[in-house]
């Protein structure tokens, strides 16, 4: 999905994926949009990590992760950036970088790096 959206609009706003425990129902989520300011990407992804940590802390989810563009990061430039936690406590990070070419025309990199996260979702 963020790569279809970097294609089409050449950036895209905070997002996130869940897993719900109740049946397995796989789903992509956003911000509510009267918690955040739309022209904000950090206040969406901040409206995004509060409203998954409640869904998570009420029990509701098996396993959740969220989607960034990072416009900077100082070892690998700009990159897609997945984070992603489970009920276990085992927290992931993917960056996936990727380089501008043209308005609307990247170059995506063919090895993410992976890393540990640190849980924001399931967390006592």
């Amino acid at each position: 999905m963020a790569i279809v959206l970097l294609r089409r609009k050449g950036r895209f706003f905070p997002f996130g994926g869940v897993i719900w425990l109740e049946d397995g129902t796989e789903q992509l989520v956003a911000a509510p949009p009267e918690k955040a300011d739309a022209a904000d990407p950090g206040g969406l992804l901040d409206a995004l990590v509060a409203e998954l940590r409640e869904e998570a802390s009420g029990g509701r989810l098996r396993a959740a992760g969220t989607c960034v563009d990072v416009r900077g990061d100082a070892e690998l430039g700009l990159v897609i950036r997945v984070d992603l936690e489970d009920t276990s406590g085992d927290a992931r990070v993917a960056l996936l970088p990727y380089e501008r070419r043209f308005p609307r025309r990247f170059s995506i990199s063919p090895n993410p790096v992976e890393r540990p996260g640190v849980p924001r979702l399931f967390t006592a």
